[in-house]
């Protein structure tokens, strides 16, 4: 499964609006999306310019190697499924767990 970049309102990017980065959910979810579909691993391309490495990094992702992309330093990051999801901010965790319980499946 690749996860790739996705651009948010400019607000939601800080902790300062809602409590948690909108990237942090979208990436916990999406690795929740890869368990429960079975894949082996995600990977996904981390701006090094705005932190999402680094968050992925204290996710539990690793880095395979940097990169430009569209004039961006990167770092392509990997999620193996036998790696395990580090906890993060008691908002964050309740609003994925939240928001994976009550998806829409159909």
């Amino acid at each position: 499964m690749a996860m790739e970049y996705l651009t948010v309102c400019p607000d939601y990017r800080a902790e300062v609006i809602a409590g948690a980065r909108a990237a942090e959910m979208i990436v916990r979810l999406g690795l929740k999306v890869m368990n429960s579909l079975g894949l082996d691993a995600a990977i996904g391309v981390a701006r090094v310019d705005r932190k999402v490495n680094s968050l992925a990094d204290s996710i539990g992702c690793e880095e395979i190697m940097l990169m430009e992309k569209y004039n961006n330093k990167c770092s392509l990051m990997y999620f193996d499924h036998r790696f395990h999801t580090a906890k993060g901010n008691p908002f964050v965790m309740n609003m994925v767990e939240n928001l994976w319980k009550n998806r829409n499946q159909g």
